[in-house]
């Protein structure tokens, strides 16, 4: 009787040349998402920090412009106080005047905050979606 060895290779099989083509396609695939995905972190990273910058420069100049306000305001209120002062106004009776003044201004200020604030609270869409939920 004869024996056979027990490693008995089995028959050479031959790659498919379409599933050679189709694994290449795959890698690449892959090394292109991954190049993509790549460049994308690396244009978020660059934009992250444009923004922070940006973001900064937009309080330091928002701060500069609130003083140069401030500093406007307080000139035309002075400019304000000589001309009644020229008028023959005394400086008790100029600075009233435009205490007065100021007071108003600040008083419909507070009358279009008031009157703008109710239009954060959607009223139209409560009231709809109420009229909705009954309905239903």
């Amino acid at each position: 009787m004869k024996t056979t060895p027990d490693t008995e290779q089995p028959p050479e099989v031959l790659p498919d040349p379409q599933m050679e083509d189709v694994i290449r396609s795959l890698l690449a695939r892959v090394v292109a998402t991954v190049d993509l995905t790549t460049a994308t972190l690396k244009l978020a990273v660059a934009e992250t920090r444009l923004a922070v910058n940006s973001a900064g420069l937009l309080v330091g100049l928002g701060a500069i412009l609130l003083i140069m306000v401030l500093v406007t305001w307080l000139v035309a209120l002075a400019t304000g106080f000589a001309a009644l002062q020229a008028l023959g106004l005394s400086a008790l009776m100029a600075l009233l005047t435009l205490l007065f003044i100021q007071l108003a201004i600040c008083a419909l200020l507070v009358f279009t905050l008031l009157k703008l604030s109710k239009n954060l609270s959607f009223p139209l869409t409560r009231q709809a979606i109420r009229s909705s939920t009954q309905s239903s």
